[in-house]
């Protein structure tokens, strides 16, 4: 059974990469969370999220430890559509091990991204930190020649 813990949930000025990230003006509000994901008593996440100041009324009452934070942005018609990842390596610190119950040091996954909505207007901005015995982010890709080549085969027919 999926759920989190919340660790903060609050509103305050973006931080230059949030602002970056958003679109914002120096100054504007973001909605910040910080949650631990949990799968069955095991946390397999710990996640930092910064939301569009425009999302704090879906947010700040939302159930956010057993509900989901994109169900809570739909019902408030804030349509989350596509996002942009970056996926690297990195080592958990002290605070980070303390959290996710494992040694500092530990190998971890971190993805960044970035969700917009339909309109392209950013909503999202999101690192998740994954204990790497724990978690595997699973990608679809299409190889650019296999591309290139069924394109040239769909060009020829009449």
């Amino acid at each position: 059974e999926p759920h989190s813990r919340l660790l903060r949930r609050e509103i305050r000025p973006a931080r230059p990469d949030e602002a970056r990230d958003l679109r914002l003006r120096d100054g504007e509000a973001v909605v910040a969370l910080i949650r631990i994901r949990i799968a069955g008593e095991e946390a397999i996440a710990l996640e930092q999220v910064a939301l569009h100041g425009r999302c704090a009324a879906a947010v700040m009452d939302a159930e956010l430890e057993t509900g989901s934070l994109h169900e809570a942005l739909r019902a408030a018609g804030f349509v989350p559509a596509r996002g942009r990842a970056t996926i690297a390596a990195e080592v958990a610190t002290e605070e980070e091990a303390r959290l996710l119950g494992i040694p500092p040091g530990t190998p971890l996954l971190v993805e960044r991204r970035i969700i917009v909505d339909p309109r392209g207007r950013p909503l999202e901005s999101t690192e998740s930190r994954y204990p790497a015995d724990r978690y595997a982010l699973d990608v679809d890709f299409e190889v650019e020649a296999a591309r290139e080549q069924r394109v040239g085969r769909d060009e020829d027919r009449p």
